[in-house]
């Protein structure tokens, strides 16, 4: 008895000292919202492949955080090379809000490329619009979220396919690959639905509205910049989405004629 009332007085100690500190950090404005809450380990993210327009993430067994659901995708796009204070957001000391209120926007899932026929709905389906997202953008599958693989993400728009720019890996449950939209949301007349616009390359496609490129509008050239940050995502208790710090992944160049 007397260990277990000792045991308990050392968590409700270690509570109290948390609970100090989590006031501190609120106090200096680093902000105290969820997506400040770093309840997991950070992915393992390559730095840009600017030759070949690739990003990776290696995952790694996950057993030691069951909350743990997928990855998410911040992106900005730019007219020129990203200058270094948005190079900077990441580590320890950067967050969710922080990406956000820098203009870093969330990736959206666009159409299934391919996908084992065992694939769950909230893998596959891609998203309606910004708003109604209700998974992550890479949904690792519960049979593959201990094993270990490497995710590539191929940034290609200039490529002719909207599949061009896409995640994709190889897991014990099967292989998947699918497309990666813009946080935007319109209407493509060839489907005539409201969804998450593609990235398709050229200035046609974009609108001078488009809260990933209002910033930057009008681009003149013919090369378009992307940084991407990613953060490991997950749900507490079901419900409560939960959020890794951020790491840089770097940046690409996208080069073609996108002023036409």
């Amino acid at each position: 008895m007397e260990a277990d009332r000792a045991g308990g007085g050392r968590r409700r100690s270690a509570s109290l000292r948390l609970a100090v500190a989590m006031v501190a950090l609120c106090a200096s404005g680093a902000g105290c919202g969820l997506p400040d809450s770093f309840y997991l380990s950070p992915p393992s993210a390559s730095q840009a492949q600017p030759l070949d327009g690739l990003f990776t993430i290696q995952h790694t067994d996950r057993s030691s955080e069951p909350d743990f659901r997928g990855y998410e995708l911040y992106y900005k796009l730019y007219s020129s090379a990203p200058p270094a204070a948005d190079t900077n957001l990441g580590s320890t000391t950067g967050t969710v809000d922080l990406l956000t209120s820098n203009g870093f926007l969330a990736l959206c899932k666009g159409p299934v490329v391919t996908a084992p026929s065992g694939a769950s709905s909230q893998a596959v389906s891609a998203d309606v619009s910004v708003a109604t997202r209700v998974a992550p953008l890479i949904l690792i599958d519960p049979n593959d979220r201990n094993a270990s693989f490497t995710v590539t993400i191929n940034v290609n728009p200039a490529g002719g396919t909207d599949a061009g720019t896409s995640y994709s890996y190889a897991a014990p449950s099967g292989s998947y690959q699918q497309e990666i939209d813009r946080h935007v949301t319109g209407s493509i007349a060839t489907v005539g639905v409201q969804r998450c616009m593609p990235f398709t390359y050229g200035q046609g496609y974009y609108q001078q509205t488009d809260p990933d490129i209002s910033a930057i509008w009008p681009v003149t050239g013919g090369t378009l910049y992307i940084a991407v940050y990613a953060v490991s995502y997950g749900l507490q208790n079901l419900s409560t989405p939960i959020y890794s710090y951020p790491v840089y992944m770097g940046y690409l160049t996208i080069s073609g004629n996108f002023s036409s």
